[in-house]
């Protein structure tokens, strides 16, 4: 079923998206933990609002509009909300409705060709998600059942790889799934038809949005782990973008636990991360050839090293070691000697 978006003339649903926002605004403690920055490239869609911003977050499909170096200008110039697909116009109309000036659309707002604007991205999508406004969600369901846990904790979006660090690192979301609207913050998560269905701490382990970036750094490498075993089971269409597709987030807990994370390694608790294993009795295969320089993802100018779980394909597991009477030594050094080593 396709997300269905409030009509431009619906002004009941507009008034209580826009209170939503108001409340969280208002009441929830989390709404402003990041100073907007506005992206290097925006699409404005009403220039009589205020200057903030609102992401979508959507599946790519082989028809999804791109942003190359050939068609750069002509989309400076600006574009045509007939030209765009429904979902797109749809996200243009709601954030005129939210009162809301711009909208950051990633496949439009990224210069898809570009290897020097994709170079850096990684630290950039975390800054994109996390300073917006608030996320448009949407979210097709073969079948909507008005019920949160299944139209979007088990729905095709939340099944893409992309899509997880999108979810985590925004504040909060609008999630348009068939015939019903749930909004999802920190503090609460809230239907159209329904109200307030649940708050995140009524459900163990609710995966609201944030969750991650406010857990406490002396949960230790668990938090890393639940996050590399999650995003290891979801889907990609390119299977090659398994390193990138959560670097971001990598990005944000890095400033949390005051270490280094690439690639699914974390610096803090490098022996930890090192106990990964596939969790399937299937051969993980190589998403690289590692004797080819070229085609490795580069981060922070490293490439993605042969013992890294995000070298392979596949469902990953930690093995588990008794802790009784073990710590980990946390100042662990470790250096590479040359470009041959990585």
């Amino acid at each position: 079923t396709t997300p269905t978006l409030a009509e431009p003339r619906n002004e009941d649903d507009s008034r209580m998206y826009r209170e939503w926002l108001r409340v969280c605004d208002e009441d929830h403690r989390h709404a402003d933990y990041y100073i907007a920055i506005l992206p290097a490239r925006v699409i404005v869609t009403n220039r009589r609002a205020m200057g903030r911003y609102i992401t979508l977050t959507h599946r790519w499909q082989t028809d999804t509009p791109r942003t190359t170096q050939a068609n750069l200008d002509d989309r400076r110039q600006g574009i045509k909300l007939n030209d765009l697909p429904q979902k797109f116009q749809d996200s243009v109309r709601a954030t005129r409705q939210l009162g809301v000036r711009f909208l950051w659309i990633d496949s439009l707002c990224i210069v898809q060709d570009d290897a020097g604007d994709w170079a850096a991205e990684p630290g950039r999508m975390a800054e994109v998600y996390a300073s917006a406004y608030c996320t448009i969600s949407l979210s097709p369901a073969e079948k909507a059942r008005g019920n949160f846990e299944e139209d979007v904790e088990k729905g095709d979006l939340s099944r893409r790889g992309w899509i997880l660090q999108e979810r985590v690192l925004s504040r909060r979301i609008l999630h348009f799934t068939g015939d019903e609207t749930y909004w999802e913050c920190g503090s609460a998560i809230r239907s159209k038809s329904a109200g307030e269905i649940v708050r995140p701490g009524d459900r163990a382990g609710a995966p609201e949005p944030s969750r991650l970036l406010r857990g406490a750094p002396e949960v230790g490498f668990a938090m890393f782990r639940d996050l590399f075993v999650r995003y290891s089971r979801l889907e990609l269409t390119e299977r090659s973008d398994r390193p990138v597709a959560i670097s971001g987030l990598e990005y944000r807990l890095e400033d949390l636990h005051r270490t280094r994370s690439l690639y699914g390694i974390v610096r803090r608790y490098l022996g930890e991360s090192l106990l990964w294993q596939r969790s399937q009795d299937k051969w993980m295969e190589p998403l690289f050839d590692f004797r080819d320089k070229v085609s490795f993802w580069c981060i922070k100018g490293q490439r993605v090293p042969s013992w890294s779980w995000m070298a392979y394909t596949g469902e990953i597991g930690y093995i588990s070691i008794p802790t009784d009477g073990l710590r980990w030594k946390t100042d662990t050094k470790f250096w590479v000697t040359g470009e041959k080593d990585l």
